[in-house]
């Protein structure tokens, strides 16, 4: 004989017990599938800025180039100032009108101009 629960006259229905899931548990089933993380197949990789442009407060324009290793070691080999560096290498990879900046020219420069300068470095940098 079976003994029914009830309850207003309905089978009272049971769940079945079911373990919740953890988020490790949730990591490693996303890491096991086979498309975690593959963009879908329409999606493309966005393309690499190379250079960014602007105009400086005067008119001129500059333009960047993205940075390389030797820019890096450059800035390392004049100062050990992190922001000084960050400035001497904004300043290797600066054109004013096809003209190469220096660090001296960079100094020179109205500070509007070298915060514009600086946004566009770290915007191509990626920072």
């Amino acid at each position: 004989m079976t003994n029914n629960l009830m309850k207003d006259e309905l089978p009272i229905m049971q769940q079945p017990l079911v373990a919740p899931v953890t988020p490790e548990q949730q990591l490693v089933a996303a890491t096991l599938s086979p498309t975690a993380n593959q963009p879908a197949p329409e999606a493309k990789m966005p393309k690499r800025t190379e250079s960014v442009e602007g105009t400086l407060e005067d008119g001129r324009v500059f333009k960047l180039r993205r940075a390389k290793g030797r820019d890096m070691q450059n800035a390392l080999r004049i100062t050990d100032k992190p922001m000084e560096q960050t400035m001497v290498m904004a300043a290797s990879v600066t054109e004013i009108d096809g003209v190469p900046l220096n660090y001296e020219g960079f100094l020179d420069l109205d500070f509007a101009d070298c915060s514009k300068i600086l946004t566009a470095f770290n915007q191509l940098s990626g920072n």
